[in-house]
């Protein structure tokens, strides 16, 4: 996998992966703000 968007997603992503679907395949990403306090 390559490209400017992903690289963006690891870079900010707790977690991500693919899951393949009948049209291509869908990326999802798990992201975590600050907390406030």
């Amino acid at each position: 996998m390559s490209g400017p968007g992903l690289a963006l997603v690891v870079a900010l992503a707790e977690e991500w992966g693919t899951d393949p679907s009948p049209w291509g395949k869908r990326v999802w990403a798990e992201l975590h703000g600050k907390e406030s306090g």
